[in-house]
């Protein structure tokens, strides 16, 4: 997992999975990018093929976190299935979902 961090934003880049044996090391790193990426971060999945729910909860977790200080969530990726979980449980209606090119 990396984090860049361009000019006002985190950039949190998981590998392959996100399930509950990754969580604790994600949760630590989305939460690192919440407080060091004055308020933007973009969760880029574009290199993931599997998300739990341990995952989405991580990263409902950190839209609130955001949302609580202003801030907002963007997440990218190139995968219809994981698009798919974001917009089946309506996550798309708090945070940006954008599908990569």
């Amino acid at each position: 997992m990396s984090m860049d961090m361009p000019a006002g934003r985190s950039v949190v880049r998981p590998e392959q999975r996100l399930t509950l044996d990754q969580t604790e090391g994600f949760r630590r790193q989305m939460l690192d990018a919440v407080a060091r990426g004055e308020g933007c971060v973009t969760l880029d999945l574009r290199a993931l093929d599997l998300l739990d729910s341990a995952g989405v909860a991580v990263v409902v977790q950190c839209h609130q976190t955001l949302k609580e200080r202003g801030g907002r969530l963007t997440v990218l990726t190139d995968h219809d299935g994981i698009e798919r979980v974001f917009k089946v449980l309506r996550l798309d209606e708090h945070f940006e979902v954008v599908r990569a090119a």
